[in-house]
């Protein structure tokens, strides 16, 4: 009766071997199928999909993906992020030299495939880079050529054709009168954070003295209303505590609206200088922004 016993055994194996070639032969070059191996020792019977071989029995170009369970072309694994150097020139009426860097990615395509899925790298996609931003400048205002009397920065009418020396439209320091007219009680590492949150932007211009009185009053403010359930918390914790948490997201939506972090904040800047210009020299003045410059303007009347 051994016998019978195994032979009914046997039996049983070349009918799952027959099933399995009739699989085989149906789908192993179908797409999002893949071969199945039989591994048997006549008592154990393993079925092993697709993972037998390199490819796993996929169509030519696809492999076997733990990650989608089927055979498939590359799938996107990770996305890599990278940044490089790019060219950066000083604004016209301006010399020196500045530092420029783009961030970019691309995605790394292939498998992960069996039997623990370690990646199968296929390529490397197109790098998407971002725009071009300054890390680093010295540029300074070009000296104007001699206008042959009288010119510089003061006031009054100004002959045709003159070009003056550098005007500030801009709160960039304490060298503005009006970098202390707002609050008194805010401190001078305050005012300082709100320049430097606009300078971070495209062409890096300094807040004009509307916006500068307006957000340092903003966070003078806050720190008053976060004093009162904060008892023994020192000043200067308060009043950062109020410009992290509340005044750099106001200012930053602001200019997500506006759009002055991108090109058009040197547009409000040319029309700060521009407006600086036609006070002090009159409505035939011309001004322009001195790129990364925060506050400085090139006037000439025609």
């Amino acid at each position: 009766m051994l016998w019978l016993s195994s032979f009914s055994n046997l039996l049983r194996f070349m009918a799952v071997m027959l099933f399995v070639t009739a699989c085989q032969s149906a789908f192993a070059l179908d797409a999002n199928k893949a071969d199945i191996h039989l591994d048997s020792d006549l008592k154990n019977i393993n079925i092993i999909v697709g993972s037998s071989s390199s490819a796993g029995g996929c169509p030519p170009g696809q492999y076997w993906d733990t990650g989608q369970g089927r055979c498939t072309t590359e799938v996107l694994l990770r996305t890599v992020n990278v940044s490089e150097s790019c060219s950066c020139s000083c604004g016209s009426g301006t010399s020196g030299s500045c530092t420029s860097s783009r961030d970019g990615s691309y995605g790394v395509y292939g498998w992960t495939i069996p039997p623990s899925g370690q990646e199968k790298i296929s390529y490397n996609g197109a790098t998407n880079w971002g725009g071009c931003y300054s890390t680093s400048n010295s540029c300074v205002a070009d000296p104007p050529p001699d206008s042959g009397g009288g010119g510089g920065t003061g006031g009054g009418s100004a002959p045709v054709g003159t070009t003056y020396r550098i005007i500030t439209a801009m709160i960039c320091d304490g060298s503005s009168p009006d970098y202390y007219t707002a609050p008194v009680d805010t401190p001078i590492a305050i005012r300082n954070q709100i320049i430097s949150q606009y300078r971070s932007w495209e062409g890096q211009r300094c807040p004009e003295t509307s916006g500068f009185v307006n957000w340092v009053k903003f966070v003078n403010d806050w720190a008053y209303t976060m004093w009162a359930p904060r008892p023994g918390v020192p000043d200067a914790e308060t009043y950062l505590d109020a410009y992290l948490t509340k005044t750099f997201a106001a200012i930053d939506t602001g200019a997500n609206q506006t759009g002055e972090k991108t090109a058009a904040g040197i547009y409000a800047a040319n029309h700060l200088c521009q407006l600086a210009a036609t006070e002090r020299f009159g409505p035939t003045s011309q001004a322009e922004y001195v790129l990364y410059s925060g506050n400085q303007c090139i006037v000439t009347v025609e």
